[in-house]
């Protein structure tokens, strides 16, 4: 059974933590988790062996679960701060856009599919379209994918 799983009832208390200073001396932890950088394990058994009869195998249990959770909240507290700064960070604003492409995100008309139609038909380029219908080059394609023309 992995360590998460064996001894993650003696590190929390009814949903608290509980400081593993109290029963693992500091300088036991960090030999534990040396150890466990080095041979990329969670098994307690395994990391007995190397470690030795100075170590309990509670101790390595603890050490390691304790880790292993503080871990997963690095990672969730990294993800959540990775969307909250893609949220602050927002890369564009439609007002952004339409400062280069005046008819971005507007509605496609009857008129300008006929034009498109006619100005693609007739060998203009997708860039030059874009420029024509002020609007990105990706929503030039995309309205002709629409209308069976790519």
């Amino acid at each position: 059974m992995p360590a998460e799983t064996q001894f993650s009832g003696l590190i929390q208390d009814d949903g608290f933590d509980i400081d593993i200073d109290n029963f693992v001396a500091k300088e036991k932890q960090e030999a534990i988790i040396d150890a466990s950088i080095k041979i990329p394990t969670s098994k307690v058994g395994e990391l007995k062996k190397i470690l030795g009869d100075n170590y309990s195998f509670e101790e390595i249990g603890i050490t390691i679960s304790k880790n292993i959770q503080i871990h997963e909240m690095e990672k969730e507290t990294q993800m959540i701060n990775d969307g909250n700064n893609a949220i602050k960070n927002k890369l564009y604003t439609l007002e952004d856009i339409r400062q280069k492409f005046p008819r971005a995100y507007k509605k496609w008309n009857d008129v300008d599919d006929e034009k498109l139609k006619t100005l693609f038909l007739s060998g203009q380029k997708v860039d030059q379209l874009a420029i024509y219908f002020q609007r990105k080059e990706s929503a030039i394609e995309a309205r002709l994918d629409k209308l069976g023309l790519k």
